[in-house]
């Protein structure tokens, strides 16, 4: 989804501000060090901001998919959809890691240590930052929640589909057994294709004789096709016909 845009100058600026400009003494203009000093305290109030905002929206989001969840489920699902890993995937994909970039190289002599070494850290709390000042912005909340929601639904998803049921290692091999042949057996198509980070999920089509039975979402292909077969062995009408085909 298109990132919701910050108006205020002052707040962007401060979004890239992170500790790390300064953590290693190594500041261009010393000159400067009063008024980076102040951003970077900014910084940390948005990125305070930011987590609180997020851990709000994502307990609404999470409520509104799940209402019988109790307070434990939404809190172990909540730490599943906004792991450290998806948020720095976030930063990375809005490009909020090329600002930070820019504004390092401007500030600080011989960078590559810190960036390097604390990358995904730095990522994050960026991202986090930038929620915040979207936050102190305009207060949207919910076109904020509404942002959010659709930039964690493909994980949700996936989580969606490996928490309402347990995985079935057997489902493929149960399912060849009612329908399948020497000539005819059923096929798993990726749909959708997953990353390596498991951030985005795989999708595949379970299809026999060319008809689709059944759809899988799982973090990899092997999963998700188990889920295929799963939802497949579900579809009764169908499993029924292909069995009475098989036989007469």
């Amino acid at each position: 989804p298109i990132i919701p845009y910050i108006y205020d100058d002052e707040l962007f600026d401060c979004v890239f501000y992170h500790k790390s400009l300064v953590e290693e003494n190594k500041i261009i203009n010393k000159t400067n060090l009063g008024v980076i000093n102040s951003k970077i305290k900014k910084n940390q109030v948005l990125a305070v901001i930011g987590e609180s905002f997020l851990s709000s929206a994502v307990t609404l989001i999470i409520n509104e998919n799940f209402p019988d969840y109790n307070h434990q489920d939404i809190i172990k699902l909540k730490e599943q959809l906004v792991k450290d890993e998806f948020l720095d995937h976030c930063s990375t994909l809005y490009e909020l890691d090329k600002e930070f970039q820019t504004k390092y190289h401007e500030n600080v002599v011989n960078n590559s240590c810190t960036v390097n070494r604390w990358k995904r850290k730095i990522y994050v709390s960026i991202f986090l930052s930038y929620i915040g000042a979207l936050v102190q912005q305009n207060d949207l909340f919910d076109t904020i929640k509404d942002w959010i929601n659709v930039l964690i639904q493909p994980n949700l998803e996936s989580v969606k589909a490996n928490l309402l049921k347990p995985l079935d290692k057997t489902a493929k091999s149960e399912l060849y057994k009612l329908i399948g042949s020497s000539n005819l057996v059923p096929k798993y198509d990726i749909i959708e294709t997953g990353d390596s980070l498991g951030l985005r999920p795989y999708v595949v089509n379970c299809a026999f004789n060319n008809e689709v039975l059944g759809k899988g979402i799982g973090p990899n292909f092997k999963e998700a096709s188990l889920r295929a077969a799963m939802a497949a062995l579900e579809n009764k009408e169908k499993i029924d016909h292909y069995i009475y085909l098989s036989k007469s």
